[in-house]
């Protein structure tokens, strides 16, 4: 027996499919699309006989790092060899050539627009139900037939076994996320009172919910408290999740500036309402407002804001530790005196592509990386360390 193997693209060969350094989440979305490919293949082309097996392999080439799916298959096997050469040979050019939808959708830049089918029985499913709109068609209905043999549990529910609770990656609640923690929780304690329906739907819940939050810094509604105070030096704003939050952040500002004002009493001694309202009643030419905000989540793209048309999420490597001083310099003076706008953020350096931003002004290495921004058509430049590493562009390991 000789053992022989070949590669199969991740995807259908004129689909997109998920790339390192571009898809967030890499190598999970990358097995997924393997795993969903294959069954786009056992559709097409039935369940592989004896001497046949599949798995995902990371692939690394000129053209960057992919997964494909191997096929290892006995050439002393006649039927093995067969199958193994036909899907070589005949490959899906389409994932609706199989009935399937991309379960991944991307951008030409290989970054993850959203997410249709997060899991094998969720693609299967689906793939399912639309072969079976087309009973007329005998090639649908062996396709159809095909992936009820290698997936048993994947026929439509019926009404005995509705589907509960299923999430929407881009409709995701916190009362919803809750729910489904109380869902898996039960499943846990009492495994034996579920039948393969529901749990293959918690299975697909939990694999969307997990989605939705890494794909997206805010995965449900938040209601936020938001405050500014005006004064000479311009403009102060405040963000808070709770009002007494906010009213810590202000009063922190009025016992700093407290002996602009004419009060000889101590603000240490006093509550936090108390030191805003004195300061404020008693200061000039200070004003302070607040306000209540409702914060909505962008639909589930990776990740949330990062790798959009908006803003390009860059790996801090692509600039200089010289570079890297001056952009926290700039970030702490006045806008005016900066040649860019710079916001210090919790993943990186966030970068503004104005009009008229003076490129020239710039250090060469950012230079080359808002140039990089702007190519891609990015309003935004976000440096930091979960940012992509781009090929021709210098690093500074």
């Amino acid at each position: 027996m000789t053992s022989q193997s070949i590669s199969i693209a991740p995807v259908p060969l004129n689909e997109r499919c998920a790339q390192n350094g571009a898809t967030f989440d890499f190598d999970r979305i990358g097995a997924v699309e393997c795993a969903i490919h294959r069954a786009a293949l056992d559709a097409k082309f039935g369940y592989p006989p004896p001497g046949i097996k599949m798995e995902a392999v990371k692939t690394i080439s000129t053209l960057g790092t992919f997964y494909n799916l191997m096929v290892h298959f006995d050439d002393a096997a006649p039927v093995a060899t067969a199958y193994a050469r036909r899907i070589e040979l005949e490959p899906l050019s389409y994932w609706q050539d199989a009935g399937f939808t991309p379960p991944f959708v991307y951008d030409e830049l290989g970054i993850l627009v959203s997410c249709v089918h997060p899991t094998v029985a969720s693609a299967v499913r689906a793939a399912v139900a639309t072969l079976g709109q087309f009973p007329e068609s005998e090639e649908f209905a062996a396709m159809r037939a095909n992936l009820l043999t290698a997936y048993p549990h994947a026929r439509a529910p019926t009404a005995m076994h509705p589907r509960v609770g299923d999430m929407d990656t881009d409709l995701l609640t916190r009362s919803a996320h809750l729910a489904l923690l109380s869902r898996a929780r039960k499943a846990i304690e009492t495994p034996g009172e579920l039948d393969d329906d529901v749990r293959n739907t918690l299975i697909d819940d939990i694999d969307a919910a997990t989605t939705r939050l890494a794909t997206c810094p805010l995965p449900w509604p938040l209601m936020v408290h938001v405050g500014s105070i005006e004064h000479e030096e311009g403009v102060n704003h405040y963000i808070a999740v709770t009002d007494q939050a906010l009213t810590r952040q202000i009063a922190d500002y009025c016992r700093e500036f407290w002996f602009e004002i004419d009060d000889a009493c101590d603000p240490s001694h006093l509550d936090d309402e108390t030191v805003v309202r004195e300061y404020f009643r008693q200061h000039p030419n200070e004003v302070h407002s607040t306000d209540v905000e409702h914060l909505a989540p962008e639909p589930a793209i990776a990740p949330g804001l990062l790798g959009t048309d908006k803003v390009l999420l860059l790996d801090n490597r692509h600039i200089s530790s010289e570079t890297d001083s001056h952009l926290l310099e700039w970030a702490n003076i006045g806008r005016m005196e900066a040649p860019l706008f710079v916001t210090d953020t919790p993943v990186g350096w966030l970068l503004s592509d104005e009009p008229g931003c003076p490129f020239e002004e710039l250090p060469d290495d950012l230079e080359r990386a808002m140039t990089c921004a702007r190519v891609a058509g990015a309003q935004h430049l976000l440096i930091g360390r979960d940012g992509m590493i781009v090929e021709g562009l210098q690093r500074y390991d």
